[in-house]
């Protein structure tokens, strides 16, 4: 015969198991919810490769056509450049590798420290989001530093002669 049923008048083993199981429950939305968190720290990594390609491009062409006097933060921020676009691909195993299972793993806590999952995303993104600004504003003073703009304009009228 069947078992008796329960006091909501399901048998047991149709009972969602979700209900006697909140970490399996917790680990699948924490599961389903990590691609989405990731997709946004990857936008951040491409935009910030994006940014140190068009930097390491752009502006060693500036500098070498105006012969400019670099400082140590320029040429730090060139060189953090350079390594970008030569090692991009350590940015997605970090991603991967660390990100991720950081994002799950901190999906599963308790309701109370699950605070610590959105300081980790904000925080990766404001450590991105704050390299970046570092190297417009370490450009942006070498710049107005070294008048790279009427050096430009200089060599520009000497070709033009």
């Amino acid at each position: 015969m069947t078992e008796p049923a329960t006091e909501t008048g399901l048998q047991p083993e149709l009972i969602d198991s979700s209900e006697s199981d909140p970490m399996g429950r917790r680990a699948l939305k924490s599961l389903l919810a990590t691609p989405a968190w990731m997709s946004v720290h990857l936008v951040a990594i491409l935009v910030l490769i994006v940014a140190a390609t068009r930097t390491a491009i752009q502006y060693i062409a500036v500098f070498e056509a105006t012969d400019a006097l670099l400082g140590p933060p320029t040429i730090g921020v060139l060189r953090f450049s350079f390594d970008v676009v030569h090692y991009w691909y350590i940015l997605f195993l970090a991603l991967f590798f660390i990100d991720g299972p950081a994002i799950f793993l901190l999906g599963l806590l308790p309701g109370n420290l699950r605070w610590l999952r959105h300081v980790w995303f904000c925080g990766v993104l404001m450590l991105i989001l704050l390299t970046i600004g570092w190297v417009l504003l370490v450009l942006s003073i070498e710049f107005s530093h070294n008048d790279v703009f009427a050096m430009l304009g200089e060599l520009l009228d000497s070709d033009l002669d």
